[in-house]
């Protein structure tokens, strides 16, 4: 069989064995080009609904108290403000988001980083091309996306710095030991 030969009325995709769905009995859902087994880890989306008006009321303190505009540097005002004010909603902010949890294993996140340094190319092409497709083609999320601008930009370099910047910032959580600990520029 050719190139010119070939069935194009229906989509080729290997299904590897491993990615085959052994049901226990839950309905199978095929959306965007996954199949997925219903079972109880999985939550409605009547459930997940009411939880999109749910907000950070400490954070939206803080904004009120910070009055950013859009073009701010918000963490650099958190961070101004704190400094004038130790009793300031931004000094407690800082104090609470540096407070790392008794249950973070440092030896863990160090062996993911370097796992997805050594990965770069193959994750790169992963949340480039998986990610952000998957991301656009979810309603909800489109919705987000193009209200934000922050990747529907009329400027298409301006996107483009945006997903360099936020694969720059991987590769700098990632690519010094101990990147990710609190304090770390």
């Amino acid at each position: 069989m050719s190139l010119y030969s070939a069935d194009l009325t229906r989509p080729y995709c290997p299904v590897l064995d491993s990615r085959r769905i052994r049901s226990s009995g839950g309905p199978v859902i095929r959306k965007f080009g996954q199949d997925f087994e219903w079972n109880e880890l999985h939550t409605e989306s009547s459930a997940l609904e009411p939880l999109r008006q749910v907000g950070d009321p400490e954070m939206d303190a803080l904004l009120e108290e910070l009055q950013p505009r859009p073009s701010d540097d918000v963490y650099s005002l958190i961070v101004s403000k704190a400094a004038e004010d130790s009793e300031s909603a931004a000094a407690r902010f800082l104090a609470e988001a540096g407070t790392v949890p008794e249950w973070v294993d440092w030896e863990l996140i160090e062996r993911g980083a370097l796992t997805f340094v050594r990965l770069l190319p193959l994750c790169s092409v992963v949340l480039f091309n998986a990610s952000l497709v998957g991301g656009f083609s979810a309603p909800k999320i489109t919705k987000v996306l193009d209200a934000s601008g922050y990747l529907t930009a009329e400027q298409p370099r301006a996107v483009m710095r945006r997903l360099f910047e936020t694969g720059r910032l991987l590769i700098d959580c990632c690519a010094e030991q101990g990147a990710l600990r609190p304090g770390r520029e």
